[in-house]
């Protein structure tokens, strides 16, 4: 196994089965000391925790026969890939595409015909080959009577099924045929011409359905030469399972989850608005509709809130619209729309936010200072214990799960202030241009303290 007495391997994983053989708990203790539980619940919600606190749960979309979207809240365990992705399979049911809430793209991969990448991927993605999950700390897929090792393009035990397809190995992988057939359960296809009824590969339906049998791994060396073995439990008196709650209800609660919009390249009619981001842009748009060319606004020509000096340019490419100033008084609410969805909610991960006067606050604000809004935000945290770089240009995930951690309302009123601060720097500056607006902006901060 690649470990010597008195050396402690890399990595301890441990797993535990119902009575009828599927998985329901994994167990694993890294040589640094951090020990993880893995939970399973009807192969819908998966919960997660480690001895050091952080609490995961993960909720897969489902429609009748494979998984179509997942949903991640909590510690990111070092996957720093959005909490919200949809997967796009091929005609296997391998996950090729997966996507974030806007429909841009979070990672490409393609296989071998046997299962391995031949190209993309990332190493916290679970669910890939057939849709099957890639055990992280040995590279094997779990295939329920099997674990499979596409490296080697066998399963690493034999099949339980062995003793009625004698002219097959007993470790081969979906009849030696994975390009037109997929592997079920890791037992024998029921359509091989010497097969009797029964078994579980089967013809290429996109199904992945879950038959499973006790498994018969055994200690098994993985494909990074990492050191797995699987003794005795380790201790996990401080380790629970998710408390009070079933899954029963798990189900319901994410049958009700509001995925958000979907982007569309083409235009912003077809984008599927939740009522979260169209109450965010109706206010916006109300505010911001008129087309102005003021003399005193150094912003210069404006509408639906996108200045000539500040982000036409950029707003004109994204739309593929001709740059000439002249051109902002024909901007469109839809064009608006389409573009503050790219500028604002992918830029600050607004759909990650979880509570509404937080998010419509960045949003609203960002319309104005798009520049200091990362800026104020890592200031309003910081304020409130955290230790973010400021000077980092990057909105990361890490800003999002502190932002969904803290009180609501005094964030927003830590970061209004500081947006207020710099409105009243800029009066001071500038009295002559400024004046007409300064009192406009504050009425704008009051609305959106009060914004459902």
């Amino acid at each position: 196994m690649g470990w010597r007495r008195g050396i402690e391997p890399t990595v301890y994983t441990h797993y535990l089965y119902d009575a009828s053989g599927n998985r329901v708990k994994k167990f694993t203790r890294t040589a640094g000391g951090t020990i993880e539980s893995f939970v399973y619940i009807d192969g819908i919600i998966e919960y997660r925790e480690d001895n050091n606190g952080n609490t995961q749960s993960i909720t897969h979309i489902m429609d009748d026969t494979k998984r179509i979207a997942s949903i991640r809240l909590g510690f990111d365990f070092g996957d720093s890939t959005p909490n919200i992705k949809y997967n796009l399979d091929d005609h296997l049911g391998s996950s090729n595409v997966l996507v974030d809430e806007y429909g841009t793209v979070v990672n490409f991969e393609e296989y071998y015909p046997f299962g391995e990448t031949s190209f993309g991927s990332y190493a916290k993605k679970r669910y890939r080959f057939c849709g099957k999950e890639k055990d992280e700390d040995s590279g094997l897929y779990y295939y329920g009577a099997r674990y499979y090792s596409p490296w080697l393009c066998r399963f690493v035990s034999v099949d339980p099924l062995a003793e009625k397809y004698a002219h097959l190995s007993p470790y081969n992988y979906a009849s030696n045929n994975p390009i037109t057939h997929i592997d079920v359960d890791g037992m024998q296809n029921p359509d091989e011409s010497h097969s009797p009824t029964g078994g579980g590969n089967s013809r290429s339906q996109g199904s992945t359905t879950s038959q499973v049998r006790v498994p018969q791994v055994d200690n098994v060396a993985p494909a990074d030469n990492t050191n797995v073995v699987m003794p005795s439990p380790p201790d996990i008196k401080n380790l629970q399972a998710p408390k009070n709650i079933t899954s029963q209800e798990s189900t319901k609660k994410a049958a009700n989850i509001n995925l958000g919009p979907k982007k569309d390249s083409s235009s912003s009619d077809s984008v599927k608005m939740s009522p979260f981001v169209r109450k965010q842009l109706d206010h916006v748009m109300q505010s911001e509709k008129g087309y102005v060319d003021s003399d005193n606004d150094p912003g210069g020509k404006t509408k639906y809130g996108i200045a000539e000096t500040k982000e036409w340019t950029k707003a004109a490419s994204y739309l593929g619209l001709d740059a000439n100033p002249e051109n902002i008084k024909n901007l469109t609410q839809e064009q608006a729309e389409k573009y503050y969805l790219h500028s604002r909610f992918e830029r600050f991960r607004l759909a990650s936010i979880q509570n509404v006067n937080v998010a419509n606050a960045i949003f609203d604000l960002s319309v104005l200072t798009p520049e200091l809004i990362n800026k104020n935000i890592k200031k309003s945290l910081n304020s409130m214990g955290y230790n973010f770089e400021i000077n980092n240009k990057n909105f990361t995930r890490e800003q999002v799960d502190a932002i969904n951690s803290v009180d609501p309302d005094l964030l927003v009123e830590i970061f209004t202030s500081y947006e207020l601060k710099h409105f009243e720097s800029i009066k001071r500056t500038n009295p002559a241009n400024y004046n007409d607006h300064i009192k406009g902006w504050k009425n704008r901060l009051n609305r959106l303290n009060n914004y459902k």
